[in-house]
Formats: C-alpha cells, sequence, structure tokens
C-alpha cells in the first residue's frame, strides 16, 4: 500500500508527523539545522522551517512502503528542503537508513536479561579504567541549562547510566547496569546517548565525549550480534 503525504508550505510540522505516523506506525521529525541538532516547534509551518532552497514547496509525495527511511529523508529534502529523521514508535530510538518504512516493528527493541548482563561484563570491563564520575558530574551540570523535556531526560537517563556503572565498578556487581536496561532497552540507550553524543551539543570536553563514544560503540556493537 502505498505512503501519500500532502506537504504544504501552509501546513504545521505537527500536521506532518501526524500523517506520517497514521500511516507508517513511526515518528516522524523535522529539524531547522541541516545537521539535525535543531527540532522545529510542532506548530511552525513547514514553509518557516524549510532548510533547503528547492523549487517544489507544495505537493503530494507518493512512495512505495519499501522505500528505505534514508531513500525517504533524501526525498523529503531535495524535494520539498526539509530535514526529517525517522524513529521508532516510542519516538526515542532513530531507525537505521537501511531499514523500510514498512518494517519498523522488526526493529529489535528488548534483550532478555542473560544477555544483558553479557552486555553489562563488556561494559564494566572496558570502563574500568574511566573516570566515568567526572563524566556523569559534567552531563548533570550541563544538563541543568537545557529546556526541552526529552533533551533533559536524555541527560539524566544518562547521568543515571553512569552512576550504575560506577556503582557497578565499586561492588564488583553487574546487576546496577542490568536493571537501568531493563527499564531503558539497549535501542532505546542507543539513541538516548547518541542525542547527547552526535555532534556534541551540549559542547562537553573531549574525555567525556570519548567516554560516551564508548558506551555508544558497545551499544552499537551488542545490536548488531
Amino acid at each position: 500500500m502505498p505512503i501519500i503525504l500532502e506537504i504544504d508550505g501552509r501546513s504545521t510540522v505537527k500536521r506532518l508527523a501526524d500523517d506520517f505516523q497514521d500511516q507508517t506506525g513511526g515518528v516522524l521529525k523535522v529539524y531547522t539545522d541541516p545537521n539535525a541538532h535543531r527540532l522545529a516547534n510542532e506548530q511552525d509551518r513547514l514553509a518557516r522551517v524549510r532548510v533547503f532552497n528547492v523549487p517544489t514547496t507544495v505537493g503530494r509525495l507518493q512512495l512505495r512502503s519499501d522505500i528505505t527511511v534514508g531513500s525517504f529523508c533524501e526525498r523529503v529534502s531535495e524535494e520539498y528542503g526539509l530535514v526529517v529523521r525517522i524513529f521508532r514508535p516510542d519516538g526515542r530510538v532513530m531507525v537505521p537508513e537501511d531499514v523500510p518504512l514498512s518494517r519498523f516493528g522488526d526493529i529489535r527493541y528488548q534483550a532478555s536479561r542473560k544477555e544483558m548482563e553479557y552486555l553489562a561484563l563488556c561494559i564494566a570491563e572496558e570502563l574500568e579504567n574511566e573516570d566515568c564520575e567526572s563524566a556523569a558530574n559534567e552531563l548533570e551540570r550541563k544538563g541543568r541549562d537545557i529546556r526541552d523535556k526529552r533533551e533533559r531526560l536524555d541527560v539524566e537517563n544518562s547521568v543515571n547510566l553512569l552512576d550504575r556503572i560506577i556503582d557497578c565498578l565499586r561492588k564488583r556487581d553487574l546487576n546496577p547496569i542490568v536493571d537501568f536496561f531493563e527499564k531503558y532497552p539497549i535501542t532505546a540507550s542507543i539513541g538516548m546517548i547518541g542525542s547527547i553524543y552526535i555532534g556534541n551539543p551540549l559542547g562537553l570536553t573531549a574525555s567525556t565525549i570519548n567516554l560516551l563514544c564508548k558506551i555508544y560503540r558497545l551499544l552499537q556493537r551488542y545490536k548488531s550480534k
């Protein structure tokens, strides 16, 4: 069944996102910069949040449901000048570019406790000599100035994860990390860490960014197994 989106410069960001979600089940987010760091306001009109100047500003975008996320985002950018990203229905985990729009439900979300114990062990071994406490303190300090509730929550949860890692290393007990991933599934945590690490929007120090990068890559490596 084709996906049909009516894109009109007078329409709002929310209307486009709702239309996309109704037809695919996924969450479409619109950004106001080419690197997808600044979210557009839901009430903004599409004409106002266009990032690129293109000839086509209105029209009907008709697509096959098996088009990949990457191709979809590229077409929206080239034909309408909009920068968009696609997330799972929970709104927190970005969908990989090679996934068809029709297959959001196939993306792995949760892991078994045994699998999470293995991941916790990998994290503990990899970060044993890292200064997690300084990174947690910096994140907490810089997170106080964030106004967006979702972005602030990502920082708070990341601090929580670092605190669990510190607790784990002190007690030589994997349960604090495993308990975290039971509450915040691994795929959700990838999106959470990625929103802070990629592009460094908070202006974190190199040591904190390197630590988050390690965690992000460990989670990505685990997910690809």
